[in-house]
């Protein structure tokens, strides 16, 4: 389970660096301007065609098709307390979701790792789908229901749990490439970053 675990470290912190190279290159990649608005005729006042802000829930969908992250936090294994250390990966399966009046999304997702216990340890995993609800260019909530679990070892009694798993939670976009996020359920409570692709 050692090393099992000291592999799990390396994969995310390997994650962690790729994701913070690819923020940066795409951070630093130019991007074309539009053309400066044309000089008005003398005597004319030239006005700046405003657009208002896109209502609450009623916006633009997300552009990425994609997304990987990190989540970790409290964890409840059976009644014992512990830390775990999440990867998740997800893909938007649903990009108009069910409700055509509000902006909403629903992505397929997996997320794995280990919980840390005092004195013995277990993986965790969750597949589900996540239904995600715009509310604006910065935040995002959402709500996922599916199958998830625990793997024990002999301290815990070697066991294979499967059970139904719902959560709620919201990101918040720092950048386009960027989000922190936050979940709450039964078996966890985390923090963590995403990173839409």
């Amino acid at each position: 389970m050692k090393r099992l675990f000291a592999k799990f470290v390396v994969l995310s912190l390997l994650l962690i660096v790729g994701a913070a190279v690819a923020s940066v290159v795409a951070e630093l990649t130019p991007v074309a301007h539009a053309a400066p608005p044309a000089t008005p005729a003398p005597g004319k006042v030239a006005h700046p065609s405003i657009e208002p802000a896109a209502e609450d829930w009623k916006g633009k969908g997300e552009d990425a098709q994609f997304g990987v992250g990190l989540l970790s936090g409290l964890a409840i294994v059976d009644s014992t307390a512990g830390f775990s250390i999440l990867v998740t990966g997800s893909h938007q399966a649903i990009p108009e979701g069910f409700i055509p009046d509000i902006n909403d999304a629903v992505w397929m997702e997996l997320t794995l790792g280990p919980t840390l216990l005092s004195g013995s340890n277990a993986f965790f995993y969750s597949t589900h789908l996540r239904w995600d609800f715009i509310k604006d260019a910065q935040w995002k909530f959402y709500t996922l229901a599916g199958l998830a679990g625990f793997i024990t070892d002999s301290e815990l009694g070697n066991s294979f749990e499967i059970f139904p798993r719902m959560a709620a939670g919201a990101f918040w976009k720092v950048s386009d490439v960027f989000h922190l996020r936050g979940e709450l359920s039964h078996e966890l409570i985390g923090v963590g970053v995403s990173f839409p692709l």
